[in-house]
């Protein structure tokens, strides 16, 4: 049997141990998940830039940046593995898609409807980084015990 201390840095996670960079960056992209989520329904729906679009696009993003730092540094196989340049270009996407969103909200207003390409070219991005985010999601049920 194995006795924790206070200098152990992992945690049970999925029945095995994880870093803890590791697992801080798996519940931030989870949080991440939750956040785009929210922008995109608030996206489709209104088809305006409503508050909760720009606000929960941008921590969306933010705890993306975060969960992705997380990941490469509590990470055995280096920062260019499959899933990581997956989770870059989807993450690169984003950051993309809410620099437009922005860009056009600071010219366009809020009261203005989106343009049926730039909300083609949202619903892409979020489709592409839930991909993403499902490869990673399997990668971390396959874990070792």
């Amino acid at each position: 049997m194995y006795n924790f201390s206070s200098s152990d840095y992992c945690f049970l996670c999925f029945g095995g141990f994880v870093n803890l960079l590791l697992r801080l960056g798996m519940c931030l992209v989870v949080l991440a998940l939750a956040s785009y989520t929210t922008s995109m329904f608030a996206l489709i729906r209104h088809r305006r830039i409503v508050p909760n679009v720009r606000r929960f696009l941008v921590m969306g993003v933010a705890l993306d940046l975060m969960a992705t730092l997380c990941m490469i540094l509590g990470s055995s196989h280096g920062p260019l593995t499959l899933h990581g340049c997956l989770g870059y270009s989807a993450l690169l996407f984003m950051l993309v898609d809410m620099i437009w969103i922005l860009r056009f909200e600071s010219r366009s207003g809020r009261e203005e409807q989106i343009p049926g390409k730039l909300l083609y070219i949202s619903v892409a991005a979020y489709s592409w980084w839930v991909l993403a985010f499902l490869a990673g999601a399997m990668l971390a049920m396959r874990m070792p015990h």
